[in-house]
């Protein structure tokens, strides 16, 4: 399992896909309820499902140091995109 996440293609995939998933599950969750979302509601949990393979990784170079080499050369985005993640969460957490 933990070869398979060894590779930043995978990650990338993932990423994208729980992107475009979380977008559908709120657009869905929003008809069957009657309820327009929001764009803050789409991004923001489109970018938080995003960053949750780019945390797996991050969590796992805890553990393994060689794991972050091999992913820095790819993953610019995907870290960038779950560093917003975490200013937005860590924003919204203390302005509420």
């Amino acid at each position: 399992m933990l070869t398979l996440l060894n590779t930043p293609d995978i990650v990338n995939k993932a990423s994208a896909g729980l992107v475009l998933l979380a977008a559908l599950v709120v657009a869905i969750h929003g008809k069957v309820k009657k309820k327009t979302a929001t764009l803050e509601e789409v991004v923001t949990k489109s970018i938080a499902a995003g960053a949750l393979p780019t945390a797996v990784v991050l969590m796992w170079g805890a553990l393994d140091h060689t794991i972050l080499s091999s992913f820095a050369q790819s993953l610019h985005i995907e870290f960038a995109a779950a560093g917003v993640a975490l200013v937005y969460v860590s924003i919204k957490a203390l302005t509420t």
